[in-house]
Parts: C-alpha cells; structure tokens; sequence
C-alpha cells in the first residue's frame, strides 16, 4: 500500500522496502532458529526487526510483520530456514518495487523520491527572498491543494512544523544580532 498510496513517504521508497523487509527475514529467522515459534521469538522478532531498520535508516512497517512471519509462519516458512530470505521476501520486494516505479512513472509521480540537495548554510542566494510574512491556514490549505498525492503528514502536523522552524529562525536571529552587538 505504502508504495502506491504514499510512493513519496521515506517509508516507502526502495532502500526502506529492500533492506526493511531482508533485514527483517533475517532477524525473524534467527529468532525462529534460537528460540522456536513462540510468543518470545515473536516478540523479540518484531522489536529487533524495528531496532535494526531504525538503526539501518529503512524502515518500512510491513517489515514487522516479515520478522513475525518467519516466526509464526508455520512448517512451510520453518522448513525454508534463511531461503524464506530469498524467496519470498526479496523476491516479492524487488517485484513489488519494479511495480511501483512502472506504476508511479506511468502516472507522472516521480518516483523513487529524489534526494534535493540543499544549499551550504553559509552561501547566500543570489537572490534575497522577499520579507517573512506569516503563514495562515488559509495558505497551508492553498499549498496542499496544490498536491496530487496524499502526503504522509496531518495538516496539524505540518502547521505545527512550520510554527517551530519560524520559532527556531526567530531565535537564531535575534542570536546572531546579539552576538554582532
């Protein structure tokens, strides 16, 4: 779903559904192997699975459920060992992953999400913005509008965002103004 509801969320771009649902057969299998198909195993699948994506910068939520599947999955998921890796997981995610690009691409989505640089904090455009002016729900609804896709984030959320980095430029301003005093 993550790759075509949302193909723009950090979750659901390629390293984040590759890496996510492998590293997480791997963990679930380990865990099945040491500590048999049991409610611990489970539990310990899931919370590493989590930890590693976390620490690994993919995570991708059905990686959970990958991780518990190498668990509970029964016999069949059993008997595959680390081959469950292989087939299915990675297979299933490189195929679900050519789909969303075939997909997104033909809808004018770009996808995978595209890194944008952004400029050297210290270098000043060349051209000076105009002066800050507030921005108000009315030009949050306006901007959104503008947006074909869901976007991975509540309007409040984002409001909220936008209202702490205008708070941390203030703050930071009025530092550099004291400091050059």
């Amino acid at each position: 779903m993550l790759l075509f509801a949302v193909p723009k969320s950090p979750l659901a771009q390629p390293w984040s559904i590759i890496g996510g649902n492998v590293v997480s057969a791997v963990i679930g299998v380990t865990c099945a192997q040491l500590l048999g198909c049991s409610g611990v195993a489970a539990g310990a699948a899931a919370a590493l699975a989590i930890a590693a994506m976390f620490a690994l910068r993919c995570l991708h939520p059905p990686g959970g459920a990958v991780a518990l599947t190498a668990v509970l999955g029964g016999p069949a998921v059993s008997k595959l060992g680390y081959g469950f890796v292989f087939s299915p997981v990675a297979a299933n995610s490189c195929m679900l992953l050519l789909l969303a690009l075939a997909l997104n691409n033909l809808m004018r989505r770009r996808y995978p999400q595209q890194h944008v640089p952004t400029a050297h904090p210290h270098q000043r455009p060349s051209v000076q913005p105009p002066a800050k002016l507030p921005i108000t729900k009315r030009d949050l609804d306006a901007a959104l509008a503008m947006h074909d896709e869901l976007l991975d984030i509540s309007k409040d959320d984002l409001e909220e965002i936008l209202l702490q980095a205008q708070l941390h430029a203030e703050i930071r301003a009025k530092r550099a103004s004291l400091a050059s005093q």
